[in-house]
């Protein structure tokens, strides 16, 4: 019946995960990686198992629920782990502001409660908690939070030691 099916090897499976993750790199999405992988794991079963795997059409449905599986559960560990975890374990790698939590900066302008301080070089829009007296001068910062695109911060008190 679908005997064209028969004549695929492993090496076109791994070829197409090659394909299939060099398209995921250029679009930047997580959307072809659960694909590439699943058909890089059914060309590597049909070389350790070349028996099993011999019919192209236990290849394709093989190649179809491992790719709605680890889509599945690769999902599942993002959301987890991921940028839509909790807590530490959040991951903060592609978010500029956030690296900022727990550091301090210098503050080269302020006016009332809001500036511009710099941290590691770089110049950040911040605002003081609402706690604090704007009356007070201020030379230094701890970042402690993140609203939208702006970074929220205690006064350091400069003499007492970090």
């Amino acid at each position: 019946m679908l005997t064209f099916l028969d004549g695929l090897t492993p090496w076109m499976w791994i070829g197409w995960a090659f394909l299939i993750g060099i398209l995921e790199l250029s679009i930047p999405s997580t959307i072809f990686v659960w694909p590439a992988l699943a058909a890089l794991i059914v060309g590597i079963l049909s070389f350790l198992l070349p028996g099993l795997f011999a019919s192209g059409f236990y290849q394709i449905i093989l190649f179809v629920v491992l790719s709605i599986v680890i889509a599945i559960v690769g999902r599942l560990l993002i959301s987890v782990f991921g940028k839509g975890g909790s807590g530490s374990s959040k991951v903060i790698l592609n978010d500029p502001l956030q690296r900022n939590i727990g550091k301090i900066g210098t503050v080269a302008s302020i006016d009332g409660t809001e500036g511009i301080a710099i941290i590691d070089g770089v110049r950040w829009h911040f605002r003081l908690n609402s706690n604090f007296d704007p009356q007070l001068p201020v030379s230094k910062i701890k970042i402690v939070a993140v609203n939208q695109s702006t970074l929220i911060a205690d006064p350091v008190d400069t003499n007492s030691p970090l």
